[in-house]
């Protein structure tokens, strides 16, 4: 399930932020389309039992060569990751530019997430392009990126505009009520230590 990446609000005119953004490790999931990453394991083995019953050189009966197969589910699934971001933005009920712009980096970089993945596991559609030291190196890379690729600022005007500033404030208030439950929680935890 694809989940939004949270924007980092910049102060404006002396008002104060309200929102951090997410952090890096909730960043570095959002960015792994999980969905698709649990379906491609599978699909790519059928797509290796079909490259091993594909005659060589192909028949003229021979409908799609595995390379074509490949690509073709590869594409689908990032078409599917795409969408289900974009369902998950409509859910959220965020709009205007700000959203157009938070939503096309969240795609490149999760399109860019998944094709790596998949060069590292070694999956079919890389076929002889594959190498385990580059796989390695890029994976590094691409974690070290995401650590240090802030969320994107934007002002509280803009949020306000767009949905966030109603979006962080309900997370705020899951957190403060967590928080507050976690705080009682502790406290009958002190008070049965004392009646023992």
């Amino acid at each position: 399930m694809a989940r939004v990446i949270r924007p980092r609000i910049r102060e404006q005119a002396g008002i104060a932020a309200s929102g951090a953004g997410d952090d890096w490790s909730g960043r570095l999931l959002s960015y792994i389309p999980l969905t698709i990453s649990g379906a491609y394991p599978v699909l790519d083995n059928a797509l290796s039992a079909y490259a091993s019953t594909y005659a060589k050189p192909p028949t003229p009966d021979a409908s799609v060569s595995p390379r074509t197969l490949g690509v073709i589910v590869f594409g689908a699934l990032i078409i599917y990751s795409i969408v289900e971001l974009h369902l998950e933005y409509n859910k959220k009920q965020l709009s205007g530019y700000v959203r157009k712009k938070l939503q096309t980096l969240q795609t490149i970089v999760m399109a860019a997430a998944f094709m790596l993945w998949t060069y590292s596991i070694r999956g079919s559609i890389w076929g002889t392009t594959y190498n385990a030291a580059l796989a390695l190196i890029l994976c590094i890379l691409f974690m070290l990126g995401t650590r240090y690729l802030p969320p994107m600022g934007i002002t509280l005007n803009e949020a306000r505009q767009s949905g966030f500033d109603n979006l962080l404030l309900k997370d705020q208030a899951q957190q403060d009520k967590t928080q507050q439950d976690q705080t009682q929680q502790d406290q009958s935890q002190k008070d049965q230590i004392q009646k023992d």
